[in-house]
């Protein structure tokens, strides 16, 4: 009833009733195989996706839907869709296991007196802050860069080393280097 009353002319409404419901319990992941057909219906996540060219709506949104396009790509076979939980990296880094070799996705979570410091070869680097603040100090240099709740920023490859210190929660994506 709450899909109708937000779309009532998109038959999309009824989808939740032949796909798998799954509630992601904050901290939790999950990796949706290419052509695999998926939505959210509450709540915040971070979508991160391997480069493509390739997202076709099929309701539930006021922008296009090509319903022929989306019969040819995707698949209806029983996915292999999973929830993840992730691996710990460090005390203030966790990263997400996915089957992508595109990208890296981890969350950083930083209170006072920790901090985190970049490695010294690396890709380019998108942060996303999602609560608090933090300072980003480039190689120790005298000018730093505040990030708060909101804010994302780019690091570039060639960029130097930074580290990160204040109380916040970000998400950082990369790609791998190998």
């Amino acid at each position: 009833m709450e899909l109708h009353r937000h779309y009532p002319a998109d038959m999309g409404i009824l989808a939740p009733l032949i796909l798998n419901l799954i509630k992601l319990e904050p901290g939790s992941a999950m990796n949706i195989a290419s052509g695999q057909l998926h939505s959210y219906l509450h709540g915040m996540g971070i979508e991160i996706m391997a480069n493509s060219d390739n997202v076709i709506r099929c309701g539930l949104t006021v922008k296009h839907i090509d319903i022929p396009e989306l019969l040819k790509a995707v698949s209806f076979e029983t996915a292999n869709s999973f929830q993840k939980s992730f691996e710990t990296n460090t005390g203030v880094e966790r990263i997400y296991e996915t089957t992508a070799r595109e990208f890296i996705l981890s969350e950083i979570s930083l209170r006072t007196g920790l901090d985190w410091k970049s490695g010294k070869d690396r890709s380019a680097e998108i942060l996303l802050c999602i609560a608090g603040s933090s300072v980003i100090n480039f190689n120790n240099a005298e000018k730093t860069f505040r990030i708060k709740k909101g804010n994302s920023v780019l690091i570039p490859s060639g960029a130097p080393v930074y580290s990160i210190s204040g109380e916040c929660r970000l998400f950082r994506a990369t790609v791998p280097l190998d």
